[in-house]
């Protein structure tokens, strides 16, 4: 008899009375359980003939990065349509375990990359094995007519991306981000996107705003595409539900008006004060509009939502108030005028009290988070005190929102807080990596 390498205590192992370390690769970090869970519907085990470390590798998704994806925001994208098609499709069942196992290797580092660990890693010849079996059955189908074929492979995409992420691997990641991108815009001039799911789309919008944090050397958060402004008016809401996308609609279309500004060059936002005035006139226009109606939500419905959508709707407030505070630095030059640090300090300690409140916040979304806005804040910031203060919330949420990682983007305020105000004044200790990354940049 030999153990059977089942998660935990195998069946072999504890039917012969012996004490059994298990094998599991799905094993949670230790300190990371938490009160509260998210309703995910139970799946059954995908009908696929599975080695034992797919099958642990695929429980570790369900049972733990399903629930990291879905602690902050209700998501259709992981909650049904990532799972359904993980039942359907051989190609995303592969693809999903890939990156479950480099999310779970990220997370028992502390949602450190792991471009620092060897190839011949366990994990990493796990995440690369199920990576090519994902390939070579794309490659199969795309010579198929199969209508469905263009929507598993954007949801691949949306796989390889988060999983190079973690693995360190940005160039890579940006690859597969720019071929989904590609197949989107066939889809629109074609109008069959309407058939993908649109949860799907969303989140390659959002990836495609976060890109270059990694990918330039350039300032971080150059935003390469034009402004994408929420045009009409902010439609009101009664239930959570329809209040969740609607918000991050017009914030995602803020981040990416915010990240265009703070790509110029002050010559170049000069000439373009114009058409930025009236873009920030607009944007902050619907910020205000959003606002008011979300006050008046909270008013409503606060005593009705469970412990998550508390926290979803304290998360929101976070949004909000940190947004129309960046709006108001996109439209000044450096330095940032003194008026400006009452209301940057208010935000900080929002921040500061929420992440304080909710010990247990996830360490991967991927979603719009306070990331952005934070790092707009240690490298704007009138003062050193307030920017540091900025990195020390990048830092005590160690997590990953999508593309970016906040120890990195941390790394990257302070090396701008070094630059503003002197390396002798900025005394922040950094890791190996965090160093390494700043090099490559």
């Amino acid at each position: 008899m030999r153990c059977d390498e089942s998660p935990g205590q195998c069946q072999n192992c504890r039917a012969a009375g012996w004490n059994c370390e298990g094998y599991d690769l799905g094993r949670l970090p230790k300190g990371r359980t938490r009160s509260e869970t998210v309703s995910v519907k139970a799946q059954p085990r995908p009908a696929l003939a599975m080695t034992s470390d797919e099958q642990r590798s695929f429980s570790y998704f369900q049972h733990h990065s399903i629930v990291n994806l879905t602690a902050l925001w209700v998501s259709p994208l992981w909650q049904q349509h990532v799972l359904q098609m993980c039942h359907a499709d051989q190609a995303v069942f592969h693809a999903v375990n890939m990156l479950s196992a480099a999310h779970q290797a990220s997370e028992l580092r502390n949602m450190r990359a792991l471009e620092g660990l060897s190839q011949s890693h366990r994990v990493c010849q796990f995440s690369l094995q199920q990576s090519v079996h994902a390939i070579s059955l794309l490659n199969q189908r795309l010579s198929s007519n199969d209508p469905e074929v263009r929507q598993i492979v954007l949801l691949c995409c949306l796989l390889f991306v988060l999983s190079d992420v973690f693995l360190g691997r940005y160039e890579s990641a940006r690859g597969h981000l720019r071929y989904g991108l590609r197949i989107i815009k066939e889809m629109e001039r074609t109008e069959i996107v309407s058939r993908v799911e649109p949860s799907l789309v969303a989140a390659f919008r959002r990836f495609d705003l976060q890109t270059d944090i990694y990918l330039t050397g350039r300032q971080v958060f150059c935003s390469n595409h034009p402004p994408l402004i929420h045009d009409g008016p902010v439609e009101p809401y009664s239930t959570f539900s329809p209040a969740q996308p609607a918000l991050a609609e017009l914030l995602g279309s803020g981040i990416a008006y915010i990240t265009t500004c703070l790509s110029l060059s002050d010559i170049d936002f000069l000439a373009d004060y114009a058409s930025l005035s009236l873009e920030h006139a607009r944007s902050s226009s619907q910020l205000s509009q959003a606002t008011q109606q979300f006050k008046v939500f909270c008013q409503q419905r606060l005593p009705t939502l469970n412990a998550q959508g508390t926290r979803s709707l304290d998360l929101l407030r976070l949004f909000l108030m940190s947004q129309a505070l960046c709006l108001k630095i996109t439209m000044s030059i450096e330095p940032l005028p003194d008026y400006l640090l009452p209301e940057t300090l208010i935000v900080l300690e929002a921040h500061e009290a929420f992440i304080a409140r909710y010990p247990d916040l996830p360490m991967f979304t991927a979603d719009h988070g306070v990331i952005t806005t934070m790092y707009v804040l240690a490298t704007r910031a009138p003062t050193l005190n307030a920017g540091l203060r900025a990195v020390n919330v990048l830092r005590a949420w160690p997590h990953y929102e999508g593309l970016l990682n906040s120890s990195l983007v941390a790394a990257v305020a302070v090396r701008a807080l070094r630059e503003q105000f002197g390396a002798s004044e900025v005394e922040i200790v950094m890791s190996e990596e965090e160093i390494l990354f700043l090099r490559q940049s």
